[in-house]
């Protein structure tokens, strides 16, 4: 086995600055947390200048980024899925040289890399990470072979970690077809309103502190759409607050109702209030609340016709209890609930799979890439 060696980034990488010469010469693509992807399919539209003449073309196998962060992190992408495109002036745009760019991909992608970003920024309110520091970041480099047995090993767990997704993905696809099959070959719909008592939540006094404590849930947006059962929430209130708020019985269906979590979704585990923000469904007896969740969920999209047309989305009670669902008996309700919890289950097991292998993941670029464990040439 060879030598590894501390190198500067500036060694191993080389600023690519070449720009279109006339309009739409490529796609435009925007670097995201998932990767470099299509802007017009990113944010639903196109939203780029009408003019991108002199914006920068970035080829197979170069990466790039978003220059600017507001939480302080960055996130390097290598084109892989794409032959060509175009960013933003603002993105540099590099290439890799006198290194595997797979094994570059992976420091990017290591603690060590997170690690010199806020090291970089100590001491400082610094939100952009520009070409010039970029290059300065120090890493250790193995010898080439050893390169690319590295990048095999990672690229097997990456592997099963994509194929997991896909399993994911398609348990996803089911649910949505499940219910817009519902949706749009039944004719006959229910009012949420006539499914239970449509009410909203309050927000106790600020100014009596003795309102809040850490004995009673009180959800708020930011507790809906993770987990399908609400068990615990990040605000409480004390026995006093929750005395005097709407209370919701366990079982009931609460949705965010304004602003940009409008739709997100989840059911009471036990008793608890909520703020103002989220209209709440108290499920009557002779409903499957599972069945109301689901059918919201998967077919939230189809109520955006109602959404008030205002700077800030939103649904009032009286709009949110005349929105519809597939209407359903009991046994029929139970039928499809069932159906669509037993593809839930196996989505959150698979996820929590996938957690495991990230960890996995992680652990052995923190070996691999220090060179703590060495690989066998």
């Amino acid at each position: 086995m060879g030598e590894w060696k501390k190198v500067k980034l500036g060694d191993c990488i080389k600023e690519v600055v070449e720009k279109t010469t006339e309009n739409n010469q490529y796609e435009v693509l925007t670097s995201s947390k998932d990767g470099i992807v299509s802007q017009e399919e990113y944010f639903d539209k196109q939203v780029a200048s009408k003019n991108n003449v002199g914006y920068k073309i970035i080829k197979k196998g170069q990466f790039t980024y978003r220059s600017m962060s507001d939480s302080g992190s960055f996130t390097i992408n290598k084109l892989d899925n794409k032959d060509i495109g175009i960013v933003s002036p603002a993105y540099p745009v590099f290439e890799a040289k006198k290194i595997n760019s797979d094994y570059l991909k992976y420091f990017f992608d290591s603690e060590m890399f997170r690690r010199a970003i806020h090291n970089l920024s100590q001491g400082s309110t610094r939100t952009a990470l520009k070409y010039k520091d970029l290059i300065e970041i120090e890493m250790l480099l193995p010898p080439t072979e050893e390169q690319e047995k590295i990048v095999k090993i990672l690229e097997k767990v990456d592997t099963i970690i994509s194929d997991i997704k896909d399993i994911i993905n398609e348990s996803k696809k089911y649910m949505n077809y499940i219910m817009k099959k519902e949706l749009e070959t039944n004719n006959e719909m229910t009012k949420l309103s006539d499914l239970g008592e449509i009410v909203t939540g309050n927000t106790p006094k600020t100014s009596e502190k003795d309102n809040y404590g850490y004995d009673y849930n009180w959800v708020s947006p930011g507790d809906l759409g993770k987990n399908k059962y609400i068990v615990n929430t990040e605000k409480k209130l004390s026995k006093k607050g929750f005395d005097k708020s709407r209370k919701i019985p366990k079982g009931s269906i609460m949705v965010t109702c304004i602003g940009s979590t409008i739709g997100k979704i989840g059911i009471a585990d036990e008793m608890c209030s909520t703020n103002q923000q989220i209209n709440s469904i108290i499920v009557r007896d002779s409903v499957n609340n599972e069945f109301i969740y689901y059918a919201i969920k998967y077919n939230f999209k189809y109520f955006n016709d109602y959404i008030s047309n205002q700077a800030v989305p939103i649904i009032n009670k009286t709009v949110f209890g005349n929105l519809k669902i597939p209407s359903k008996s009991r046994k029929e309700q139970e039928k499809i609930a069932n159906v669509l919890r037993i593809l839930d289950n196996k989505i959150e097991n698979t996820e929590k799979m996938i957690n495991l292998y990230c960890l996995l993941k992680n652990g052995l670029m923190q070996q691999l890439l220090t060179g703590k464990i060495k690989v066998k040439i």
